[in-house]
């Protein structure tokens, strides 16, 4: 029940091994073998191509979703820049409309006297804009009558503030 096939002068059972043939003999006739090498060589070709794509889709996706999963990310990041910056002045500005309705600062802003405890008045001001919001470095406040600013450092006259266009 067997089927003898002629390969290439080679004598061969279906399914087998040659019989006549040693596996060096073999292995030579496969070696020399063009049909077979340009086999190998269209598997090799269309492995390689179909790797470099399922490679360059999968790098393709996942730096398509990590782009969008940053820009969520930054974007949530300025949302909440922006509601942080707006709750600092607004605290910012509730205190100082606080501050304004006092004595002391109406003193400050409007009165040509300059006493050591309006300059401790001023140092409070700052320290609790200070504690308010981090954005605080400096509270000035402008004497218009006087023409001075007064800051936690003391009274000076516009002349010796940088921005002296400010004031005209």
């Amino acid at each position: 029940e067997s089927m003898i096939i002629m390969y290439n002068g080679l004598i061969m059972y279906k399914g087998g091994l040659p019989m006549s043939v040693k596996p060096s003999e073999l292995w030579t006739e496969v070696k020399n073998s063009h049909a077979i090498k340009r086999a190998l060589l269209i598997y090799m070709i269309v492995t390689t191509v179909m790797f470099m794509l399922i490679l360059i889709v999968t790098v393709n996706q996942t730096i398509t979703s990590n782009n969008k999963q940053w820009q969520l990310e930054a974007h949530e990041s300025i949302k909440q820049a922006q509601s942080m910056n707006n709750v600092s002045v607004r605290n910012i500005s509730d205190y100082m409309q606080q501050q304004m309705d006092t004595y002391d600062v109406l003193s400050l802003l409007y009165s040509a006297d300059y006493s050591m405890y309006q300059r401790i008045r001023v140092r409070d001001v700052y320290e609790q804009l200070a504690n308010i919001s981090s954005l605080v470095k400096n509270v000035q406040l402008i004497n218009f009558q006087t023409q001075t600013i007064i800051d936690h450092n003391g009274r000076f006259p516009f002349e010796y503030y940088g921005d002296r266009g400010l004031f005209t």
